[in-house]
């Protein structure tokens, strides 16, 4: 399940995603206007960045027709090899 907010963040403020949770290694939907808001890009990168800091692959894919992200993360091993 993912988080739902209230409302879209004010202007000029940063949205606080839970990226702990969304990299939790299950695969998550994330639709916009209800998990996220802005352009589908930037929350990839977001996401991506908060991987390679919790040294975790991720793999996120944008469905233009849907509108969802969806995110699915793993361990990283130096040799290669992912565990789910």
């Amino acid at each position: 399940m993912t988080a739902v907010f209230a409302s879209p963040p004010e202007p000029g403020t940063r949205p606080k995603y839970p990226f702990a949770e969304w990299l939790n290694g299950q695969q998550w939907v994330l639709t916009r206007g209800r998990d996220y808001w802005g352009h589908p890009d930037v929350l990839i990168r977001s996401i991506e960045a908060s991987a390679r800091a919790r040294r975790l692959r991720v793999t996120c894919t944008y469905d233009t027709n849907t509108r969802c992200v969806y995110v699915r993360a793993s361990t990283w091993n130096p040799d290669g090899e992912t565990d789910a």
